[in-house]
């Protein structure tokens, strides 16, 4: 998607924005977070007037959400061919005539065909009617088809929300909104998720507020406390707390010429441009303004947050930091005296042996591994000795859809806290957190076994693993593969990270290797479902099963820790932040279920063992000569880096998404024969990265560098590091890393290089 230009001033931020649509494939790109001014009068400082606000919250939701419709449109071009589907979400605003507002970059056009999907998941036809995409004005409508709507009379009961008055509207007033996020979940039928915010600036033509959004939600409503509608959500950028909606004064001006078929504004994209949106826009449609964001202000302004921190008191003392590597990388959960403790198992680098602890002396100690749950990503760990009071697993409560809920971690202050969005769902395993070899295969035949290697892809596991083109795989972890169908399911069964071992047959031999699988990101150009790479999600942020869906912002390295309600009644422990909408926890009966198959030893997991790199690759072959490095042949570990295949290019990739010091990028060679070596690395930067730190490990040497920027991540450039010396070895390992968190992303990797010196 084009971005609006960046505008600046002294006081407000004229920021780049992303709508909403939710494309096939689709990805947010957004502009750089800012923070935003204190808010007014209309705080609530008292766990009496957070009972209020729930309860009022908990009341509108149902009525709310018979409104809210998901759509899908098919885009088709002259020769009749789909083009492209896009999805969003719309409000059922007149049930007699079945009038759906939506907006107008999700219509795009009069007349087109649309799937629309009721608040129960039913399914019926209509049309888009009039659309309008000015600037920020951004509405349209689409309208049932009267036999399909005739005939639900009787099975359905449907609710048709109040245009209210946006002029109204002011700074602090708290708001709810809802929509498909991230595109509509048919099997299972997942309803639209609430979430809540407030008001940070009101304009003529657009709302802002905190309340996070995401891809799929434009087009749904944004709601006040009686849950009146008062904007269409439109976009969001880099902030999961700087969101807009189209004042509903707008829709309500466009009303009749949008019920008359007129499509209308200068930025209203044509169905035959490919889905382009803003083609020709220029400075003049007045670009969206967010007012300085920060989680300190808005719906976590100090008042507010002070209404929770009771809350939390008692959970504080069921919680502890994890670190793994020197860094927390969560936290966790207590659950009984004699120490034993539950956190997240995929933030913890696979290579570490120790697993540290913080105890309430200050100190960090060892916890030892007990069990796994690799179903639900779950370590239960042995505390050192000491008083540990645990968390009352057996004494939960369960909360409804629109209840407060609160995060706790180890101090006596919440961490953050929002509302529950759902009743319940259940997290599927995502497509990007499937385990993925990364080949393409063909059947050897009718009725033979295995599966034929016709190409390898990139930057994946299979090349890693030393598989070639013509290899024929028959067996994954004593599996028999039956055909490239029966090898995709069988690979479907495994996560990203998870090792396997594959039994092959090249050039007539049976050979086996192991593999550390990857993920879908290594062929998603930098795309990937949440919509927006830019917030922190977890390294596995799906396939849980039951979940507590809520939209507390926390951080990865704050998950483990538990989940309570306003009166500190233990509800379940977060596990994953998923993306910039919601954070999922995991129910307190799902915990005890899984405490007793580790205590028992059920489920079938191996128990924790640090990985050697070295297994884990086939290492690159040694000759004389220079050693060049390629991204797609790195091992990468840690929470954000990822390999990025460059469109077009099949051979060229890059490592990017580089957001943290725990990142490591990793090579291993062969057996190289010893002397001195320059090396240079080809990597490119944007200039907000200048100067952040890096290192590169060769062996037993240590280059130490800053990043220089280039004109942008596309312009890559080859700059000299410095010299090593390599000694005897059998395999050496070379790797770079960040020494501090980088400011924005650290660098697309290209390539490293070893060239040696020649007296």
């Amino acid at each position: 998607m084009r971005l609006i230009r960046d505008f600046r001033n002294r006081h407000d931020v004229f920021r780049p924005f992303a709508l909403l649509t939710g494309f096939l494939a689709a990805t947010l790109v957004i502009g750089p977070a800012q923070g935003l001014s204190p808010l007014d009068e209309d705080d609530f400082s008292t766990v009496t007037e957070a009972r209020r606000m729930q309860e009022k919250v908990i009341d509108l939701i149902d009525d709310v959400r018979r409104a809210v419709v998901g759509v899908e449109i098919e885009f088709r071009n002259d020769d009749g061919r789909i083009t492209g589907v896009a999805g969003g979400s719309g409000t059922i605003i007149d049930v007699e005539d079945g009038i759906i507002l939506t907006a107008g970059h999700v219509g795009r056009a009069d007349g087109l065909n649309v799937s629309i999907y009721l608040h129960d998941g039913r399914r019926l036809r209509g049309k888009t009617l009039g659309q309008h995409l000015d600037g920020q004005e951004d509405c349209g409508l689409i309208r049932i088809n009267p036999d399909e709507l005739a005939a639900l009379e009787g099975e359905v009961e449907l609710h048709q929300l109040e245009m209210g008055d946006s002029d109204t509207v002011e700074k602090g007033d708290w708001v709810v909104v809802f929509g498909h996020t991230l595109g509509i979940e048919k099997d299972p039928w997942r309803p639209p998720p609430a979430r809540i915010g407030r008001i940070t600036s009101s304009h003529d033509h657009v709302l802002t507020m905190d309340a996070p959004l995401n891809s799929g939600d434009s087009g749904g409503p944004m709601v006040d406390m009686n849950g009146v509608l008062i904007g269409i959500n439109e976009s969001c950028a880099m902030h999961p707390f700087e969101n807009a909606a189209t004042s509903v004064n707008i829709a309500k001006e466009r009303y009749e010429s949008m019920r008359a078929g007129n499509c209308t504004g200068a930025t209203l994209a044509h169905v035959k441009d490919n889905l382009q949106l803003f083609e020709g826009m220029s400075n003049a449609t007045r670009p969206i303004v967010f007012q300085r964001a920060d989680t300190a202000s808005g719906r976590h302004a100090g008042d507010v947050k002070g209404a929770f921190a009771d809350a939390v008191w008692d959970a504080s003392d069921w919680t502890i930091r994890v670190f793994n590597g020197g860094e927390q990388i969560g936290l966790g959960l207590v659950i009984d005296e004699s120490g034993l403790l539950l956190t997240k198992a995929s933030e913890i680098d696979p290579r570490e042996e120790r697993i540290l602890v913080a105890t309430p002396t200050g100190l960090l100690e060892d916890a030892t591994v007990l069990g796994h749950d690799s179903e639900l990503d779950l370590l239960m760990l042995q505390l050192p000795p000491g008083e540990w009071i645990p968390a009352p697993l057996n004494d939960a409560v369960t909360t409804e859809a629109g209840a407060w809920v609160v995060s706790a971690g180890p101090d006596a202050a919440p961490i953050s806290f929002g509302i529950q969005g759902l009743d319940s769902y259940l997290s599927d395993l995502s497509i990007m957190d499937r385990g993925f070899l990364g080949v393409q295969t063909d059947s050897p035949g009718r009725g033979r076994p295995g599966a034929y290697i016709q190409r390898i892809v990139p930057g994946c596991a299979a090349r890693r693993a030393g598989l070639r083109r013509g290899d024929l795989i028959l067996r994954v972890e004593s599996e028999e593969v039956r055909g490239r169908r029966a090898l995709v399911d069988i690979l479907g069964g495994y996560r990203a990270n998870d090792v396997v071992r594959i039994d092959c047959v090249r050039d007539g031999e049976e050979f086996q290797t192991s593999v550390r699988l990857g993920s879908r990101w290594a062929i998603a150009n930098s795309e990937r479902e949440s919509g927006n790479m830019m917030v922190p999600v977890s390294r596995r942020d799906s396939g849980f099963g039951r979940v507590i869906q809520h939209d507390s912002l926390i951080t990865p390295e704050e998950c483990g820790g538990p989940l309570v309600d306003l009166d500190g009644n233990f509800i379940g422990m977060n596990i994953a932040r998923s993306d910039r909408t919601k954070t999922y926890a995991l129910p307190a009966d799902v915990l005890v279920e899984s405490v007793r198959r580790m205590k028992n030893g059920l489920g079938g997991d191996k128990a924790w063992v640090a990985l050697d790199p070295l297994t884990l690759q086939i290492p690159l072959e040694s000759r004389r000569g220079t050693f060049t490095l390629h991204a797609q042949d790195a091992q990468v570990f840690g929470p954000t880096a990822r390999f990025i295949r460059i469109s077009g290019a099949d051979e060229i990739g890059c490592i990017g998404h580089w957001l943290s010091n725990r990142d490591e990028i990793l090579w291993v060679i062969d057996d190289p024969d010893p002397g001195a070596f320059e090396v240079f690395i080809e990597y490119a930067c944007d200039p907000e990265g200048e100067g952040t730190p890096f290192q590169v490990q060769v062996g037993e040497d240590q280059l130490d560098s800053r990043v220089s920027a280039t004109d942008d991540w596309s312009d890559f450039q080859i700059e000299l590091l410095g010299e090593i010396e390599i000694d005897e070895s059998r395999d050496l390992i070379v790797s770079i890393s960040a020494t501090e968190d980088p400011p924005l992303a650290l660098m697309n990797l290209r390539s490293l290089k070893l060239v040696p010196i020649i007296d």
